[in-house]
């Protein structure tokens, strides 16, 4: 199994990282295959340093084209699940589209949400279909 960890806010190395990064870990130990997928939003996070992953990381930054974002889709799509750990905020505005676009482009792999952020989840919510998105943790 193949598994796309997303991170629409970069990778902080708040809670929410630290507990991809342990799940990732368990993941590979058991002989799966792991991505990082890391939304540079010109923001600095001075823990994400001391994060280590041991998949691929693919970092989109906001002047990719939309090739760039498509091969990372691409990517993506190869996945059997996808876990969207943390998506833009208001605060983040100029990046919600490009992250709403991101998520609507995935095609193949079961999406799982797991945010401590009630609107950004709202946000994600529009795109939502039962053929991609089977399990919320969050809010229910």
């Amino acid at each position: 199994m193949k598994v796309a960890f997303v991170f629409g806010k970069g990778i902080e190395g708040c809670g929410v990282t630290k507990g991809a990064n342990v799940f990732e870990e368990w993941l590979v130990k058991q002989g799966h295959e792991s991505l990082v997928i890391d939304f540079d939003n010109n923001h600095k996070f001075n823990r994400s340093k001391d994060t280590t992953w041991l998949g691929p990381i693919l970092t989109l930054k906001l002047e990719d084209t939309a090739n760039a974002v498509s091969e990372v889709v691409a990517e993506v799509n190869t996945c059997d699940i996808v876990i969207i750990h943390s998506m833009p905020t208001r605060k983040q505005g100029k990046y919600i589209d490009r992250f709403r676009n991101f998520v609507a482009a995935i095609k193949d792999p079961i999406i799982v949400t797991h945010d401590h952020g009630t609107v950004s989840y709202t946000h994600l919510r529009a795109h939502e279909t039962p053929e991609h998105l089977v399990c919320r943790l969050l809010l229910e």
